[in-house]
C-alpha cells in the first residue's frame, strides 16, 4: 500500500494533493512543553482545504474543506513567535478522503 500512495519515483507519480490551512478558530487548550526550555503553546482549531490535482493535465481531481480533528497536544512542534500550534487533518480523515481517488 505505501508504493501505491507515496511512490519514490516521480514518473509513477499521477496526483498531488495540497492541504492548506484556510481559518483558525477558538483555543482548544494549552499545551506545556520541556525541551528546550519550558514553554506553553496555545493550541488552536484550524480549517483546511484539500485540493487534489492530476500531474500529467493539472485538472482538479478534489476540492474540499477538512477540519483539524487531531487536537491532542503535538509532541514535536516548530513554534512561532505567536506561540500558537493548530489542531491538524488526522492522517485518518485524509485518508478517508483520498481514498476514492487512490487506485492499486
Amino acid at each position: 500500500m505505501e508504493q501505491t500512495w507515496a511512490s519514490e519515483d516521480p514518473k509513477n507519480v499521477q496526483m498531488v494533493a495540497c492541504l492548506d490551512r484556510v481559518s483558525t478558530g477558538a483555543t482548544i487548550r494549552r499545551c506545556k512543553y520541556d525541551d528546550p526550555k519550558p514553554d506553553t503553546l496555545t493550541l488552536l482549531k484550524a480549517s483546511y482545504r484539500l485540493r487534489v490535482y492530476e500531474v500529467a493535465t493539472g485538472r482538479k481531481l478534489l476540492d474540499k474543506a477538512i477540519g483539524g480533528d487531531d487536537q491532542a497536544c503535538p509532541y514535536v512542534v516548530l513554534v512561532g513567535p505567536d506561540k500558537k500550534i493548530y489542531a491538524e487533518v488526522s492522517d485518518r480523515s485524509l485518508l478517508a478522503a483520498l481514498r476514492n481517488l487512490v487506485k492499486r
